[in-house]
């Protein structure tokens, strides 16, 4: 780690802008995927039920490929380097496809939820899963390492609000900016609070 605050300011913003970088490319594949197949996913189901259904799949297979892009920017960052997992991006990947093959499910059985109601609601039950998940991970290098799952649930509210709380407009940018800022001085703070030795390895 780090010593002088110099060196510990430009990790935390390096961490902060490749994790800036991870949801953006997150929002963007998101953005996109939806875009191409949305066509598919019209009146031409026999039944609501199938539509419903095969939307929900459908948007757990583009959550899911959001959520590993975004782990593997978190897991790409100079601090992570001192333990690199292939578990890490799989906790994103869980949290973000269960999130919008909910979302979808809510949307197409005309049961929506409030844009900002459903950010907390699934920011806390998926940020709160999350943040277990990677815990098991962190454990093993920070003796706080229990403070990730509190941090991680304010973390994906942020994150949530970002994508789907249009009516913020550009203040959207400063929800994913605050998430990524977040997650930065979380792990520097972390990482500087070790683990006893014999916990230490994945």
């Amino acid at each position: 780690m780090p010593s002088s605050r110099q060196e510990q300011l430009n990790l935390w913003m390096q961490i902060t802008i490749i994790n800036g970088l991870g949801w953006v490319f997150s929002v963007l594949i998101v953005s996109w995927l939806a875009k191409n197949l949305d066509r598919y996913l019209g009146s031409t189901y026999p039944t609501a039920s199938i539509e419903t259904v095969t939307r929900s799949v459908l948007w757990l297979l583009v959550g899911c490929f959001a959520g590993y892009t975004l782990g593997v920017f978190q897991i790409a960052t100079p601090v992570m380097h001192n333990f690199r997992s292939k578990r890490w991006p799989l906790t994103a990947m869980l949290g973000m496809g269960l999130a919008y093959s909910s979302y979808a499910y809510l949307v197409v059985s005309q049961t929506q939820l409030n844009s900002l109601v459903f950010s907390l609601t699934f920011g806390v039950l998926l940020g709160g899963l999350v943040g277990w998940l990677q815990w098991l991970i962190l454990r093993q290098h920070s003796s706080r390492a229990i403070w990730w799952i509190p941090i991680n649930v304010i973390i994906w509210i942020l994150g949530f609000i970002s994508i789907f709380e249009i009516s913020l407009g550009s203040l959207r940018a400063v929800s994913l900016i605050a998430a990524s800022a977040i997650t930065g001085a979380t792990f520097l703070w972390l990482l500087r609070q070790p683990a006893p030795l014999k916990d230490a390895g994945i």
